[in-house]
């Protein structure tokens, strides 16, 4: 049986335009077009920052929100506004840190900042200025240490 080369290249384009089509799509929007859950998180945490870029990331089904303030502090929402993670070489301030990962970095690295944080569905990590990564359980507690 031969396959005719144009059917191969036919089936080859159809094959990359679905690929394409499932990829993560961007899209710049106006702070204000913000989920009501990450306004209200920016006018908490970060009044006194402005926001320099807000980006939706639609990739499948979902969406989720990059936020770029004026000091270079970068955050990430999920679909319905919560944040996920963030990131700042300046260092993130300790009130959007959950309470006991702050109290295990203030007893154990008193000198180092805290310059990233990010929560999933198994843990959260926190990256410090000296580029160790603590990793906690959901509810805070210490697991490991990365280096």
């Amino acid at each position: 049986m031969r396959i005719s080369y144009h059917l191969v290249i036919a089936f080859a384009f159809t094959v990359a335009a679905m690929m394409s089509s499932c990829g993560k799509e961007e899209t710049i929007i106006a702070g204000d077009k913000l989920p009501i859950e990450a306004k209200t998180y920016i006018s908490t945490y970060f009044s006194e920052l402005e926001i320099t870029q807000a980006v939706k990331d639609k990739e499948g089904i979902g969406n989720s929100y990059d936020v770029y303030l004026s000091n270079g502090t970068v955050l990430e929402f999920d679909n319905k506004g919560k944040i996920e993670s963030m990131k700042s070489t300046a260092g993130l301030p300790g009130s959007v840190i959950p309470d006991k990962l702050l109290a295990y970095v203030n007893t154990h690295y008193p000198a180092e900042l805290i310059t990233e944080w990010d929560i999933d569905r198994d843990d959260q990590e926190i990256q410090l200025s000296n580029g160790l990564e603590l990793i906690f359980t959901k509810s805070g507690d210490f697991i490991r240490l990365d280096s």
